[in-house]
C-alpha cells in the first residue's frame, strides 16, 4: 500500500493540517475516503485511520503498542475508526459502522499486517513532528517494512 503524507490549507481553522491520503486514489482523481467500492479500499482505511491520528500523543500510543513485542492484544482506534492490534495484524472498521451483515450501514472488518501499521504509523509519527512546510509531501510504501 501507497500513502501520500501532505499539508492541505483550511480555509475552515485557516490553518494548514496534515492529511494522509491514498496514494490509487490521488492517482484516479478519486475520493480517499473509503466508500467500500473499490479494490484499494485497505490503503484508503488505513490513510484514513492516520489522518485521524492526528495528535503526536496519539500516534506516540500507537506506535509504541505496534513494536512492542508484549503487546498481543490492544484497543489503539481513534475517535472515528475501532483499530485493535490481535496478534500479527490489526483490525479495523468505521467506529460508527453496524456489525450487523443485514444492515445498510454494515461495514466488514478489514485486517491489515501489524508489521505494515506500526511503518506507516512510525512514519505517520515523524511527519506529525516536522516543521510545517507547505510544500513538502512524502509518498511511503508500507512494503518497505518486509526490506
Amino acid at each position: 500500500m501507497k500513502l501520500i503524507y501532505k499539508y492541505w490549507f483550511s480555509e475552515v481553522s485557516k490553518q494548514y493540517e496534515l492529511h494522509c491520503l491514498s496514494y490509487e486514489s490521488e492517482q484516479l482523481d478519486l475520493p480517499s475516503d473509503p466508500d467500500y467500492t473499490t479494490d484499494f479500499e485497505e490503503e484508503r482505511i488505513l490513510a484514513a485511520f492516520l489522518s485521524n491520528t492526528d495528535s503526536v500523543y496519539a500516534a506516540q500510543f500507537a506506535r509504541g503498542k505496534l513494536f512492542s513485542p508484549f503487546v498481543k492484544q490492544e484497543f489503539i482506534g481513534s475517535e472515528v475508526w475501532d483499530a485493535e492490534i490481535v496478534g500479527d495484524e490489526v483490525q479495523m472498521r468505521d467506529a460508527f459502522a453496524s456489525e450487523d451483515p443485514e444492515d445498510e450501514d454494515y461495514q466488514p472488518l478489514l485486517i491489515l499486517p501489524r508489521k505494515e501499521v506500526a511503518y506507516a504509523m512510525d512514519k505517520w509519527l515523524a511527519f506529525l513532528q516536522w516543521e510545517i512546510d507547505p510544500d513538502y509531501s512524502e509518498i511511503i510504501d508500507t512494503e518497505e517494512a518486509y526490506r
